[in-house]
Protein backbone atom coordinates (compact mmCIF):
# COMPACT_ATOMS: atom_id res chain seq x y z
CA UNK A 1 0.00 0.00 0.00
CA UNK A 2 1.08 3.58 -0.61
CA UNK A 3 2.02 5.21 2.68
CA UNK A 4 0.19 8.44 3.48
CA UNK A 5 3.38 10.34 4.21
CA UNK A 6 4.87 9.22 0.87
CA UNK A 7 1.92 10.61 -1.10
CA UNK A 8 1.72 13.95 0.71
CA UNK A 9 3.77 15.73 -1.94
CA UNK A 10 1.19 14.82 -4.59
CA UNK A 11 -1.71 15.96 -2.40
CA UNK A 12 -0.12 19.32 -1.51
CA UNK A 13 -1.11 20.69 -4.91
CA UNK A 14 -4.75 19.64 -4.49
CA UNK A 15 -6.84 22.30 -2.78
CA UNK A 16 -10.17 21.78 -4.55
CA UNK A 17 -11.65 19.74 -7.38
CA UNK A 18 -10.59 22.26 -10.03
CA UNK A 19 -6.97 21.32 -9.23
CA UNK A 20 -7.64 17.79 -10.54
CA UNK A 21 -6.03 18.10 -13.98
CA UNK A 22 -4.75 15.66 -16.57
CA UNK A 23 -1.18 16.35 -15.52
CA UNK A 24 -1.98 15.77 -11.85
CA UNK A 25 -3.55 12.38 -12.63
CA UNK A 26 -0.59 11.41 -14.82
CA UNK A 27 1.82 12.49 -12.07
CA UNK A 28 -0.14 10.40 -9.56
CA UNK A 29 -0.01 7.39 -11.88
CA UNK A 30 3.74 7.79 -12.37
CA UNK A 31 4.22 7.86 -8.59
CA UNK A 32 2.18 4.65 -8.16
CA UNK A 33 4.18 2.94 -10.91
CA UNK A 34 7.40 3.77 -9.05
CA UNK A 35 6.14 1.82 -6.04
CA UNK A 36 6.24 -1.33 -8.20
CA UNK A 37 2.48 -1.81 -7.99
CA UNK A 38 0.81 -4.02 -10.62
CA UNK A 39 -1.42 -2.19 -13.10
CA UNK A 40 -4.58 -3.99 -12.00
CA UNK A 41 -3.95 -3.22 -8.32
CA UNK A 42 -2.96 0.37 -9.14
CA UNK A 43 -6.23 1.00 -10.97
CA UNK A 44 -8.59 -0.82 -8.60
CA UNK A 45 -7.09 0.34 -5.32
CA UNK A 46 -6.31 3.96 -6.19
CA UNK A 47 -7.41 5.37 -9.55
CA UNK A 48 -10.85 3.76 -9.49
CA UNK A 49 -11.72 5.39 -6.17
CA UNK A 50 -10.41 8.80 -7.25
CA UNK A 51 -12.39 8.48 -10.48
CA UNK A 52 -15.58 7.77 -8.51
CA UNK A 53 -15.05 10.90 -6.39
CA UNK A 54 -14.55 12.95 -9.56
CA UNK A 55 -17.78 11.54 -11.03
CA UNK A 56 -19.64 12.48 -7.83
CA UNK A 57 -18.17 15.99 -8.02
CA UNK A 58 -19.38 16.34 -11.62
CA UNK A 59 -22.87 15.17 -10.58
CA UNK A 60 -22.87 17.83 -7.84
CA UNK A 61 -21.73 20.56 -10.23
CA UNK A 62 -18.36 20.97 -8.49
CA UNK A 63 -16.32 19.92 -11.51
CA UNK A 64 -16.94 20.13 -15.24
CA UNK A 65 -14.47 17.68 -16.72
CA UNK A 66 -13.19 14.19 -15.84
CA UNK A 67 -9.49 13.79 -16.74
CA UNK A 68 -9.89 10.01 -16.77
CA UNK A 69 -11.89 10.30 -20.00
CA UNK A 70 -8.94 11.94 -21.75
CA UNK A 71 -5.87 10.14 -20.46
CA UNK A 72 -4.88 6.49 -20.75
CA UNK A 73 -4.26 4.68 -17.47
CA UNK A 74 -3.14 1.06 -17.76
CA UNK A 75 -5.88 -1.04 -16.11
CA UNK A 76 -4.59 -4.47 -17.14
CA UNK A 77 -8.13 -5.51 -18.10
CA UNK A 78 -7.05 -9.09 -18.69
CA UNK A 79 -6.12 -9.46 -15.02
CA UNK A 80 -7.55 -12.29 -13.08
CA UNK A 81 -10.92 -11.50 -11.60
CA UNK A 82 -10.95 -15.09 -10.39
CA UNK A 83 -8.10 -14.21 -8.04
CA UNK A 84 -10.44 -11.85 -6.18
CA UNK A 85 -13.39 -14.11 -5.52
CA UNK A 86 -14.51 -16.78 -3.09
CA UNK A 87 -14.92 -20.33 -4.26
CA UNK A 88 -18.45 -21.74 -4.06
CA UNK A 89 -17.35 -23.73 -1.01
CA UNK A 90 -15.95 -20.63 0.72
CA UNK A 91 -19.10 -18.68 -0.07
CA UNK A 92 -21.25 -21.37 1.54
CA UNK A 93 -18.88 -21.38 4.51
CA UNK A 94 -19.33 -17.62 4.91
CA UNK A 95 -23.12 -17.83 4.61
CA UNK A 96 -23.37 -20.45 7.33
CA UNK A 97 -20.81 -19.01 9.76
CA UNK A 98 -22.14 -17.81 13.11
CA UNK A 99 -21.24 -14.14 13.54
CA UNK A 100 -20.35 -13.05 17.11
CA UNK A 101 -22.07 -9.63 16.87
CA UNK A 102 -25.12 -8.13 15.18
CA UNK A 103 -22.86 -5.68 13.36
CA UNK A 104 -20.83 -8.45 11.72
CA UNK A 105 -24.01 -10.35 10.90
CA UNK A 106 -25.35 -7.30 9.07
CA UNK A 107 -22.07 -6.94 7.16
CA UNK A 108 -22.12 -10.63 6.22
CA UNK A 109 -25.74 -10.28 5.05
CA UNK A 110 -24.76 -7.30 2.90
CA UNK A 111 -21.95 -9.29 1.30
CA UNK A 112 -24.25 -12.25 0.61
CA UNK A 113 -26.88 -9.94 -0.91
CA UNK A 114 -24.21 -8.20 -3.00
CA UNK A 115 -22.85 -11.53 -4.22
CA UNK A 116 -26.26 -12.76 -5.40
CA UNK A 117 -27.00 -9.46 -7.14
CA UNK A 118 -23.48 -8.66 -8.45
CA UNK A 119 -24.02 -5.01 -7.52
CA UNK A 120 -21.12 -2.61 -7.11
CA UNK A 121 -20.99 -0.92 -3.72
CA UNK A 122 -22.13 2.40 -5.25
CA UNK A 123 -25.31 0.72 -6.52
CA UNK A 124 -25.76 -1.39 -3.40
CA UNK A 125 -25.73 1.81 -1.32
CA UNK A 126 -28.51 3.23 -3.53
CA UNK A 127 -30.65 0.09 -3.46
CA UNK A 128 -34.33 1.02 -3.65
CA UNK A 129 -36.97 -1.69 -3.31
CA UNK A 130 -39.34 0.49 -5.34
CA UNK A 131 -37.30 -0.63 -8.36
CA UNK A 132 -38.41 -4.25 -7.91
CA UNK A 133 -40.82 -5.49 -10.56
CA UNK A 134 -42.36 -8.85 -11.48
CA UNK A 135 -41.27 -10.56 -14.71
CA UNK A 136 -42.70 -13.99 -15.53
CA UNK A 137 -43.56 -14.52 -11.87
CA UNK A 138 -40.05 -13.64 -10.65
CA UNK A 139 -39.12 -10.55 -8.65
CA UNK A 140 -36.53 -8.57 -10.59
CA UNK A 141 -34.50 -5.53 -9.56
CA UNK A 142 -33.71 -3.02 -12.32
CA UNK A 143 -31.41 -0.05 -11.80
CA UNK A 144 -29.34 2.40 -13.79
CA UNK A 145 -25.79 1.90 -12.57
CA UNK A 146 -23.96 4.90 -11.20
CA UNK A 147 -20.63 4.07 -12.84
CA UNK A 148 -21.65 3.02 -16.36
CA UNK A 149 -25.19 4.49 -16.61
CA UNK A 150 -26.20 1.10 -18.03
CA UNK A 151 -29.34 -0.68 -16.81
CA UNK A 152 -28.76 -3.85 -14.79
CA UNK A 153 -31.51 -6.49 -14.75
CA UNK A 154 -31.16 -8.69 -11.68
CA UNK A 155 -33.50 -11.59 -10.80
CA UNK A 156 -33.82 -11.72 -7.01
CA UNK A 157 -33.19 -15.25 -5.81
CA UNK A 158 -34.60 -16.59 -2.56
CA UNK A 159 -31.50 -15.75 -0.44
CA UNK A 160 -31.69 -12.10 -1.52
CA UNK A 161 -35.42 -11.93 -0.79
CA UNK A 162 -34.82 -13.53 2.61
CA UNK A 163 -32.29 -10.80 3.46
CA UNK A 164 -34.62 -8.06 2.25
CA UNK A 165 -37.44 -9.47 4.38
CA UNK A 166 -35.09 -9.74 7.35
CA UNK A 167 -34.41 -5.99 7.17
CA UNK A 168 -37.94 -5.04 6.11
CA UNK A 169 -36.85 -3.97 2.65
CA UNK A 170 -34.08 -1.62 3.78
CA UNK A 171 -30.52 -2.92 3.58
CA UNK A 172 -28.25 -2.08 6.56
CA UNK A 173 -25.88 0.04 4.46
CA UNK A 174 -22.66 1.37 6.00
CA UNK A 175 -19.82 3.40 4.47
CA UNK A 176 -17.55 1.64 2.01
CA UNK A 177 -14.41 1.96 4.21
CA UNK A 178 -16.22 0.53 7.25
CA UNK A 179 -17.77 -2.20 5.11
CA UNK A 180 -14.32 -3.27 3.87
CA UNK A 181 -12.90 -3.09 7.38
CA UNK A 182 -15.60 -5.33 8.88
CA UNK A 183 -15.43 -7.77 5.95
CA UNK A 184 -11.90 -8.67 7.04
CA UNK A 185 -13.39 -9.72 10.40
CA UNK A 186 -16.24 -11.60 8.72
CA UNK A 187 -13.69 -13.57 6.69
CA UNK A 188 -11.68 -14.31 9.81
CA UNK A 189 -14.73 -15.54 11.72
CA UNK A 190 -15.72 -17.66 8.70
CA UNK A 191 -12.30 -19.31 8.60
CA UNK A 192 -11.45 -17.79 5.21
CA UNK A 193 -7.87 -16.65 4.73
CA UNK A 194 -8.49 -14.08 2.01
CA UNK A 195 -8.43 -10.23 2.09
CA UNK A 196 -12.17 -9.89 1.57
CA UNK A 197 -13.49 -6.55 0.31
CA UNK A 198 -16.75 -5.27 -1.13
CA UNK A 199 -15.71 -5.83 -4.77
CA UNK A 200 -15.06 -9.51 -4.04
CA UNK A 201 -18.84 -9.97 -3.83
CA UNK A 202 -19.36 -8.89 -7.45
CA UNK A 203 -16.49 -11.08 -8.64
CA UNK A 204 -17.76 -14.04 -6.61
CA UNK A 205 -21.33 -13.71 -7.89
CA UNK A 206 -20.37 -13.41 -11.55
CA UNK A 207 -17.85 -16.27 -11.36
CA UNK A 208 -20.31 -18.62 -9.65
CA UNK A 209 -23.03 -17.81 -12.22
CA UNK A 210 -20.71 -18.50 -15.15
CA UNK A 211 -19.46 -21.74 -13.63
CA UNK A 212 -23.06 -22.81 -13.00
CA UNK A 213 -23.61 -22.58 -16.75
CA UNK A 214 -25.42 -19.23 -16.95
CA UNK A 215 -24.91 -17.71 -20.39
CA UNK A 216 -22.25 -14.99 -20.68
CA UNK A 217 -24.77 -12.54 -22.15
CA UNK A 218 -27.09 -13.06 -19.18
CA UNK A 219 -24.27 -12.48 -16.68
CA UNK A 220 -23.30 -9.34 -18.61
CA UNK A 221 -26.88 -8.05 -18.30
CA UNK A 222 -26.97 -8.80 -14.57
CA UNK A 223 -23.65 -6.99 -14.06
CA UNK A 224 -24.80 -4.08 -16.22
CA UNK A 225 -21.59 -4.09 -18.24
CA UNK A 226 -21.36 -1.70 -21.17
CA UNK A 227 -20.01 -4.53 -23.33
CA UNK A 228 -20.06 -8.31 -23.19
CA UNK A 229 -16.31 -8.16 -23.87
CA UNK A 230 -15.82 -6.67 -20.40
CA UNK A 231 -17.65 -9.61 -18.83
CA UNK A 232 -15.59 -12.05 -20.86
CA UNK A 233 -12.24 -10.39 -20.04
CA UNK A 234 -12.82 -10.18 -16.30
CA UNK A 235 -15.11 -13.05 -15.36
CA UNK A 236 -15.12 -15.71 -18.09
CA UNK A 237 -12.73 -18.02 -16.28
CA UNK A 238 -13.48 -21.59 -15.38
CA UNK A 239 -12.94 -23.08 -11.95
CA UNK A 240 -10.98 -26.35 -11.93
CA UNK A 241 -14.10 -28.22 -10.80
CA UNK A 242 -16.04 -26.89 -13.80
CA UNK A 243 -13.42 -28.14 -16.24
CA UNK A 244 -13.32 -31.59 -14.62
CA UNK A 245 -17.12 -31.92 -14.46
CA UNK A 246 -17.50 -30.83 -18.09
CA UNK A 247 -15.13 -33.58 -19.22
CA UNK A 248 -16.82 -36.21 -17.04
CA UNK A 249 -20.32 -35.27 -18.22
CA UNK A 250 -19.68 -34.59 -21.92
CA UNK A 251 -16.89 -36.95 -22.92
CA UNK A 252 -17.01 -40.73 -23.13
CA UNK A 253 -13.73 -41.12 -25.06
CA UNK A 254 -11.70 -41.78 -21.94
CA UNK A 255 -14.02 -44.36 -20.38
Amino acid sequence: MVRIQDSQSWHRGIRNFSDITDNKIISYDEYLIKTGMAAYSKWNNYHRFLNSFIMDAIDEGLLQRNPYKWINIDKDKASKGLDKCLTPQEFEQLKKAKMPTNKLERVRDLFVFQTYTCLRYSDLARFNNNNITIINGTEVYKCTQKKTRKVATIPLLKPTLDILNKYKGFLPIISNPKYNEYLKLVAQVSGINKPLSTHWARHTGATILLNDGVDLKVVSKICGHSSIKITEQIYAKLLDETVVNAIKEKSTKFE
